[in-house]
């Protein structure tokens, strides 16, 4: 008899162990990191006139596994000089072209940014371009 009632609190102890063991793994688990963006951004010039529009291109890819896939249908900040001018979506092959324009003679800087989620890092890239104002006619 005392041989029985040793091994049911014996089993007791097992189960409570195993259990809070589960639950402590579970809060000790490490949280997945959002994995990498990466983003190209590239003008079609760097040189334009005063109020004409500078053209371009962006693809965005996150990392799967091993390989580099298209990251479609989230939106992007364009911005002139640090003000966003736009918002963009990319489509279903991370792609989307963008249309900027600079109302003052000077260099100015775009930058393109993807502010990330809860599975995606964020990224962002910038270029320069000038902006020349247009010359007097004779």
């Amino acid at each position: 008899m005392r041989t029985r009632g040793f091994l049911q609190a014996g089993g007791v102890v097992v189960v409570g162990m195993l259990l809070v063991g589960g639950v402590a793994g579970t809060a000790m688990a490490k949280k997945a990191h959002p994995a990498t963006s990466k983003m190209r951004f590239k003008l079609d010039s760097h040189s334009v006139a005063v109020g004409d529009q500078v053209t371009g291109s962006i693809r965005l890819w996150t990392r799967s596994g091993h390989r580099w896939e298209a990251l479609g249908g989230v939106d992007l900040s364009v911005r002139l000089d640090g003000t966003e001018v736009d918002t963009v979506t990319t489509d279903s092959d991370g792609q989307v072209a963008v249309s900027v324009s600079a109302d003052t003679a000077g260099d100015h800087v775009i930058k393109v940014v993807y502010a990330g989620d809860d599975t995606h890092r964020k990224a962002h890239r910038a270029q320069g371009v000038e902006a020349t104002a247009p010359s007097p006619s004779p």
